[in-house]
Parts: C-alpha cells; sequence; structure tokens
C-alpha cells in the first residue's frame, strides 16, 4: 500500500495533465462569399460625394469672385483662396 498510493496520486496527476483545456466544439471555415462591406459600394459613394462637394465649392467660388463690393478681410482671405485654385487648375 505505501508503493501503490503514491504512484495513485501520480497517475492521477498525470491524467489531469493530459486532458486538453480547450475543446473544439465547431471547426471553422472561411466564408465562400464576401457580404459587407462592398468595395464598389463605397468607391461610388466616395466618388458621388466628392462630386456634389466640387461644385459647391466652384458655385461658391464664382459668386465671391463675382462680386464688387468691398468685403472683410476673411471674405478677401477666401477671394485669395478660390483665385489661387483657379490659377492651379486652370479654370476659366
Amino acid at each position: 500500500m505505501e508503493i501503490l498510493l503514491p504512484m495513485y496520486e501520480q497517475a492521477k496527476v498525470e491524467e489531469n495533465k493530459a486532458i486538453p483545456t480547450i475543446t473544439v466544439i465547431d471547426k471553422a471555415y472561411p466564408p465562400t462569399q464576401k457580404y459587407y462591406p462592398k468595395l464598389s459600394l463605397i468607391i461610388l459613394a466616395g466618388a458621388f460625394i466628392s462630386f456634389f462637394i466640387s461644385i459647391l465649392l466652384a458655385i461658391n467660388a464664382t459668386n465671391i469672385l463675382s462680386s464688387k463690393v468691398e468685403d472683410s478681410e476673411f471674405e478677401q482671405k477666401i477671394k485669395n483662396f478660390y483665385s489661387k485654385i483657379i490659377k492651379i487648375y486652370k479654370i476659366q
């Protein structure tokens, strides 16, 4: 009994070490189809938004540059900014 009891306890400890701590319930499989976000929709939305923002900026620039009234310092800076943009992109 003196010899078998320590061997029995040691066997129980070894058995607990052999038990895996993580059990796999289901295997993971990669998806067959990509659902969301769709890259084409993101690109089209970005192009659409940037197109309309550029149109609004162009309309705003023509209104500001065509005004003949004395303006404040801020409006003068905006006019300078828009005139630089027009020179860079060679508009008109």
